[in-house]
């Protein structure tokens, strides 16, 4: 999984009125992977894209008032930008885990039934 970002809309109750739908339908029409996974020990739905979406998809999670997204570059490393500071921090490399593997750990994504989490 490389060149690829990470996001999530789906925190709190930040889902509802029409601004809502309206930005979940751009998302859509970017054509997205859904991401099923874990964040911080919290089962979170996500959505991938190609990290050339980056401005775009920083823009859609400062609107559902995200902490971060997750950033893959071209050799695997994983990144976390935080978009209240602009920090981006590296955490290590995204790796293909299994099931199992991913369970045990607080944060993992799975993607049409793959599993991957960031080992540092």
């Amino acid at each position: 999984m490389k060149n690829k970002v990470f996001f999530s809309v789906f925190q709190g109750y930040e889902l509802d009125g029409l601004n809502t739908i309206e930005t979940l339908r751009r998302i859509k029409k970017l054509k997205p992977l859904l991401v099923n996974g874990r964040y911080k020990g919290t089962n979170e739905d996500s959505f991938c894209l190609s990290l050339t979406k980056l401005d775009l998809v920083e823009s859609i999670a400062r609107e559902f008032n995200q902490e971060s997204i997750l950033i893959v570059d071209s050799n695997g490393q994983a990144f976390l930008k935080y978009l209240n500071t602009g920090i981006r921090e590296s955490i290590g490399t995204m790796v293909s885990v299994t099931k199992k593997q991913a369970n045990a750990l607080k944060s993992w994504s799975c993607i049409n039934g793959k599993f991957y989490a960031v080992k540092g």
